[in-house]
């Protein structure tokens, strides 16, 4: 920039997702997942304590139903785990005893990677983990960029990195983006910074629900096939 170098005034927005190498399960899953690994491991190495197994919830039990198992499981072997059984034991046993105690328990869609949450590609094309949400100039050059989990909608980052890419220096006349940027906040954002938003219009928009007000929708060039 202080060779004068980067001439865009046109900032491109967009979004990648990125996978995590965690499994996604339901807290009912993930549970129930425990309490069977901790009974086979029990199994194999101490199975003088598969009498005490309380009976098994259905496959249709709901979290609730498997907390509560899972507390009768944890108290029923306990002594004899924390006494002789075996460091898997133990570590599962931690685990089930913890986990009822999560903040936000229900949210949970892995054990391993609590942050990460499934997202769409497209309306058949799922994923599990984290969007990169980034804004560049028409030479390539990131000027801002926002990580969030799976289920973020890729429209409702483009004010914090429109932004980013100010706060870096950049003079942001036009925004570029797909169908996911013209709703009626961004609308509304680009028409009170004085932004030409460039985006095939959302049917949600176009159809009239959540219609923008007339002078927002002219601040709109429509294009197709914006971004490839």
């Amino acid at each position: 920039m202080e060779k004068g170098l980067i001439k865009s005034r046109m900032i491109i927005v967009d979004a990648t997702h990125s996978k995590t190498g965690a499994r996604q399960e339901t807290p009912t899953q993930i549970l129930r997942r425990l309490t069977k690994e901790l009974r086979k491991e029990i199994y194999r190495t101490q199975f003088e304590l598969s009498g005490k197994f309380p009976e098994k919830p259905l496959e249709t039990a709901d979290l609730n139903e498997e907390i509560e198992y899972g507390k009768k499981l944890v108290g029923a072997v306990r002594p004899e785990v924390d006494g002789a059984g075996s460091g898997k034991s133990k570590k599962t046993l931690s685990k089930i005893t913890a986990l009822p105690e999560s903040d936000g328990l229900a949210e949970i869609q892995s054990l391993a990677d609590r942050d990460a949450r499934g997202g769409h590609k497209s309306e058949d094309n799922r994923f599990f983990g984290y969007k990169t949400h980034v804004a560049m100039t028409e030479d390539r050059i990131i000027t801002g960029l926002e990580v969030t989990t799976g289920e973020a909608g890729d429209g409702k980052q483009m004010g914090k990195i429109v932004e980013q890419s100010r706060a870096n220096g950049i003079e942001v006349e036009e925004v570029c983006g797909d169908t996911a940027y013209s709703s009626k906040g961004n609308m509304e954002y680009a028409r009170e910074n004085g932004i030409k938003l460039i985006s095939r219009l959302h049917p949600i928009v176009s159809n009239g629900a959540g219609t923008a007000a007339p002078d927002c929708v002219k601040s709109i060039k429509v294009a197709i096939n914006v971004i490839q």
